[in-house]
């Protein structure tokens, strides 16, 4: 559910376009996200560090009513490529595609899912994998947030 689309008067707000009527970042985030073909990855959500075992589940998504043979899906892991292969997407469907998995040799950045049919690039998900561990800031952080929280109850 969208909350707020635009801007009633120029300001620094939640809107996805601003006063102008330019989108904001937000907006071609949610562009993507609602594409009706949407490849995505499944994995646990925690801080992921050098040494430690990258693992997901790839899925293909297809909200279309038409068929969407023969494309290209790539996805990289910074400068790693994870998978590169051919798939075929039917109609009105979601599909696991394959495990991907990746011994991390470097603390990670971002993964990139990349699907195209005919070098048209159809859509592409990013994932950052920095994750912001709580309990791995420091004192004021942690004091500065719990104060904020109780600000606001």
């Amino acid at each position: 559910m969208v909350w707020q689309l635009n801007d009633a008067w120029p300001a620094i707000s939640w809107s996805l376009i601003d006063y102008y009527r330019q989108p904001k970042l937000a907006y071609e985030r949610l562009k993507a996200l609602y594409h009706p073909v949407l490849i995505c990855l499944e994995f646990p959500i925690r801080e992921y560090r050098r040494g430690d075992l990258f693992r997901a589940r790839l899925w293909a998504i297809n909200d279309l009513q038409t068929d969407m043979p023969d494309c290209m899906l790539d996805v990289r892991l910074d400068e790693v490529s994870l998978f590169s292969g051919r798939i075929s997407l039917p109609p009105d469907s979601s599909q696991p595609v394959t495990w991907v998995e990746h011994l991390l040799t470097q603390d990670p950045g971002q993964a990139q899912i990349t699907l195209r049919q005919d070098e048209r690039v159809v859509c592409t998900n990013v994932y950052d994998l920095r994750y912001h561990d709580s309990k791995s800031t420091g004192i004021l952080e942690r004091l500065y947030a719990r104060v904020v929280r109780w600000l606001l109850e």
